[in-house]
């Protein structure tokens, strides 16, 4: 077993793996690091192993997320150039 952090606290199995082989690496591949992000977003309020726990099923609906998170951002970027345009243009 490796020497862990005070913060892990738990038995938890889910938990230790976490801490063992992810906690404190750094993610350079693009689906990896957006499932990062999303968990560390979910986790206001909530407790680490809470999210954790849930993990399975954010990965089940990660597609469907980015499909629409694009659609999202590419809409907010029409709408950047059409206020630049018409700032340009004089409307």
């Amino acid at each position: 077993m490796n020497q862990r952090c005070a913060w892990v606290n738990t038995p938890d199995p889910i938990y230790a793996h976490y801490h063992d082989t992810e906690w404190g690496v750094p993610e350079y591949i693009p689906r990896a690091l957006w499932e990062k992000l999303m968990l560390d977003g979910f986790q206001a309020g909530l407790a680490w192993i809470t999210i954790l726990r849930k993990r399975d099923t954010m990965r089940a609906q990660h597609p469907t997320r980015i499909r629409r998170v694009q659609r999202i951002i590419r809409h907010i970027r029409i709408q950047i150039h059409l206020i630049r345009i018409a700032d340009r243009i004089g409307l």
